[in-house]
């Protein structure tokens, strides 16, 4: 799996609710294990 622009520190709870989604609507049994790639696309200063 691949996440783009996953956040800051902050987001973590946000993206854990975006995974028990697709678990519970789409039946992928994916965790944050699953995650090969992390793409950034910009930078602020205050998060990625």
């Amino acid at each position: 799996m691949t996440l783009v622009d996953p956040g800051t520190h902050l987001s973590g709870d946000s993206l854990h609710e975006a995974l028990e989604v697709v678990r519970t609507v789409y039946g992928e049994q994916i965790t944050l294990q699953d995650v090969e790639h992390i793409v950034i696309t910009h930078a602020h200063f205050d998060h990625f």
